[in-house]
């Protein structure tokens, strides 16, 4: 395992690097870490390297989501913050909350395909998880690391949009993905997946999850100055933002009916 040091000074000129790449306000914070490590590839004389961008929304393993689904609340709304918009005064301002209906009415047109699960509870959790995987997917697994790994002539591969995989993953049972009964809390999370790895590999590598490399908030550090970058970030009007995300989720519909 080859670990690669970063440093904040790094992580800005990555960054802007990754904005004129991407054209856009970036996906994730993560993308100037993609990059650098496509640049690692090249150096090694690789043309292709598999990801597994999706995988934490498809099998419930964000951090956030344990916290959250435990909780109880009314199973009509969809709870997580990756695809819902929840006490946010910035993007609900307004009369007409476009981005905030847009988002629940594809919420419920998932919640749809999911009907023949009795449990409200599951049901819920399973349209939360497979609308923040189809919008995670489009835009940072497919668009961004594409664009991102192929300006160095590296070709990323995503194991989880092959439709074989997803078709299993998106009609397992909730239990194979969230499992908060199991007493090793190291499996609460992608549970299914991390049976799999221990079944061949020695399970002390399983880890609790890290996030990933970066430092979204030193870039305003005061020993800094507010990076010019994240500035172009946080400008962008949220109705540009939105008629993007229409564009990519548009087809919802279309993509769901290949699983189910």
């Amino acid at each position: 395992i080859k670990k690669i040091k970063m440093n904040i000074k790094n992580y800005k000129k990555l960054t802007q690097k990754c904005y004129k790449i991407v054209s856009s306000p970036l996906q994730t914070h993560d993308l100037a870490g993609r990059f650098l490590l496509s640049e690692k590839f090249k150096e090694e004389k690789c043309k292709v390297f598999f990801s597994a961008d999706g995988v934490d929304e498809l099998l419930g393993g964000q951090q956030v989501y344990l916290k959250t689904f435990l909780k109880k609340y009314d199973f009509s709304n969809n709870m997580s913050p990756y695809s819902s918009i929840q006490n946010n005064k910035l993007l609900l301002r307004g009369k007409d909350n476009f981005l905030k209906d847009y988002l629940d009415k594809k919420w419920q047109e998932t919640l749809k395909h999911y009907s023949f699960i009795k449990s409200k509870r599951e049901r819920n959790i399973q349209a939360s998880l497979f609308l923040d995987y189809f919008i995670q997917s489009i835009n940072v697994a497919n668009r961004s690391n594409d664009l991102i790994c192929c300006e160095n002539s590296v070709e990323p591969r995503n194991v989880y949009i092959q439709k074989n995989i997803l078709k299993i993953i998106l009609n397992l049972p909730l239990r194979y993905k969230i499992n908060e009964k199991v007493s090793d809390i190291r499996f609460r999370q992608k549970y299914i997946l991390k049976k799999v790895f221990s079944k061949y590999l020695n399970k002390k590598n399983i880890l609790p999850k890290t996030g990933f490399s970066g430092f979204p908030n030193e870039l305003k550090d005061k020993n800094y100055g507010k990076s010019k970058i994240l500035n172009k970030i946080l400008k962008k009007s949220p109705i540009k933002h939105t008629r993007a995300l229409e564009w990519k989720i548009i087809n919802l519909e279309q993509f769901l009916k290949q699983f189910f």
